[in-house]
């Protein structure tokens, strides 16, 4: 029913009002009101927030996503008694077909890929790495590392855990030399290939005997289940249906099976799946935080100013390709980089080089040497006073110009900083005490170097005018220091009526919403009122100007 209004709300339509007035007066309010600008979006994130699967559970599946590449299957039917020795043999002439091609062979065990490690050594002439549970993480990683390698290795052999979080999206052929009894497992395997940033279609080759029992699940998924070139859609209860079909033949079996596909593709597309699905989508949300990352993905200032700050602190910087960095130690002047191993750590500003390469480290604002760098500088002393000459027409004048910072020190489970981050106040007078905040002219001046010490050598201008404007910009920031507090207040206020008006109109639908919650965001909200009312003002850094007429 609420997918149903969903649907006739984003088309345009007005659903039937009565359905919701016993259940969620917020709702319908909204129902009421539709012709309202913004109306309809609102109702329907109401209706997902009451009816649906809440805030805090999201699933993107890949009907909504864009970028996964196309599956193409290829399955093999070989004579033979040894099943081993037959798909051995196939596998020396496919590595032969394809000898300029990354490939990604998945088995069972490490027998297997030991197995096959052995009867491949002589057979062709190509770099082969294995991957499998008794090496330790370490020699995983720099395997991994080495099949990524442009030079590296051809062919990488896995055991079942080369299938389990890996990114080899960089092959585009996949062998699964033998087949998982679970559909989910063999997902997970093809997943290592199947991911969004793939350039090609990925080629699945699947061997098998004709008669043993790998032509049976091989038929099964390609015929029953088509798992090999799509994506299951509620892997999990198909597991469970299956296991309740009573059929004599294998064609039977692939049958029902498919019967069940089909079926559960159905209700996940009509039931609690559909509701998800409307709720991960972020009502635009998401395009907006997307496009804000393209934007900062392609800033060249934000990768040169920050190469200019590692190099600032004394951390070498190696140019690899493109984008790719290497960051040693050098010259380090501070403990700031913990994390920095000896050998050094490969970062790229390149967020599709850094989903190809996971040994690759991405650098955005929020990565931890980027913050460690940026708190390192802004805490630092050096440049918080400066002095300049700006020549202009006019008499002669001191102008002092500073920088507050307004933060609120309140504990992190409060989230001050989502009403109140720590911004940054201007302020200017001049000797006279003056306003110049909003000069024009001030703000576009351009500024030469000065001997400052002809003006603070002077017990006047140091002991009598610098400490009276610096009251004066106290005062000053003081009064912008209110502004700024008040609105944050009036953003929280609203913010906690709106969350409140949800709760109480969720306590009619859902009897696990009580007084417990309502009194919780009330003590919330005198929380943060006491913690923004007292947020502080602290002086920053200061600028020193002496003006000469020009």
């Amino acid at each position: 029913m609420v997918a149903d209004a969903i649907d006739l709300i984003q088309e345009g339509g007005e659903p039937d009002v009565q359905r919701f007035v016993d259940r969620s007066p917020r709702i319908t309010e909204g129902l009421a009101n539709l012709d309202k600008e913004g109306a309809r979006e609102r109702v329907v994130r109401d209706l997902l927030d009451s009816f649906g699967t809440g805030r805090v559970m999201f699933r993107n599946t890949r009907k909504q996503l864009r970028g996964f590449p196309k599956r193409k299957a290829h399955l093999i039917a070989l004579e033979g008694e040894e099943v081993f020795v037959a798909k051995v043999n196939w596998l020396v002439g496919f590595l032969e077909e394809h000898p300029e091609e990354k490939i990604l062979l998945i088995g069972k065990s490490l027998d297997l890929v030991e197995d096959l490690m052995e009867a491949l050594l002589d057979r062709v002439n190509m770099k082969i790495a294995q991957f499998h549970e008794e090496l330790t993480l370490l020699q995983r990683d720099r395997n991994a590392a080495y099949f990524s390698e442009q030079n590296g290795a051809d062919l990488l052999i896995c055991s079942e855990i080369g299938s389990e979080g890996r990114n080899f999206q960089f092959a585009h052929h996949l062998v699964l030399f033998d087949l998982p009894e679970n559909p989910e497992l063999l997902e997970q395997r093809i997943g290592r290939l199947d991911r969004i940033g793939q350039t090609e279609t990925i080629n699945i080759h699947v061997p098998y005997v004709k008669g043993d029992a790998g032509e049976r699940y091989a038929r099964w998924y390609q015929e029953g289940l088509n798992a090999f070139e799509k994506n299951l859609q509620g892997a999990q209860l198909l597991v469970k249906r299956l296991q309740q079909i009573k059929a004599d033949t294998l064609p039977r079996f692939i049958e029902e099976s498919k019967k069940l596909r089909e079926e559960t593709e159905a209700q996940m597309e009509r039931g609690p799946d559909r509701l998800l699905a409307l709720t991960s989508k972020g009502g635009g949300e998401i395009e907006k935080v997307l496009e804000e990352l393209d934007k900062w993905d392609g800033d060249r200032e934000f990768e040169d100013w920050m190469l200019r700050l590692f190099d600032h602190f004394g951390l070498e910087v190696e140019e690899l390709d493109g984008r790719d960095y290497l960051l040693k130690q050098g010259n380090v002047i501070t403990d700031a980089f913990p994390d920095l191993a000896e050998d050094g750590m490969a970062v790229t500003f390149d967020r599709g080089r850094a989903l190809m390469r996971e040994e690759i480290g991405l650098m955005t604002a929020d990565h931890p040497m980027v913050r460690n760098s940026i708190d390192l500088l802004l805490s630092a002393e050096a440049g918080n006073s400066t002095f300049g000459v700006w020549e202009a027409p006019g008499t002669t004048s001191v102008i002092l110009e500073a920088f507050y910072i307004v933060e609120c020190v309140a504990p992190a489970s409060l989230q001050t900083d989502h009403y109140l981050p720590s911004i940054p106040l201007r302020v200017a007078i001049d000797y006279q005490g003056k306003d110049m905040t909003s000069d024009a002219s001030l703000m576009k001046a351009v500024l030469r170097r000065g001997n400052h010490r002809k003006l603070l050598e002077q017990p006047k201008i140091t002991g009598e005018m610098i400490p009276e404007m610096l009251k004066t910009l106290d005062s000053l920031a003081g009064q912008r220091r209110v502004v700024v507090v008040t609105k944050s207040l009036e953003l929280m206020e609203s913010s906690f009526d709106q969350e409140k008006g949800r709760l109480e109109d969720l306590a009619q639908l859902n009897p696990l919403v009580g007084k417990e919650e309502l009194l919780e965001i009330e003590n919330h909200r005198e929380a943060l009122k006491l913690a923004l009312g007292g947020a502080r003002l602290r002086l920053d850094s200061l600028r020193l100007i002496y003006k000469v007429p020009s």
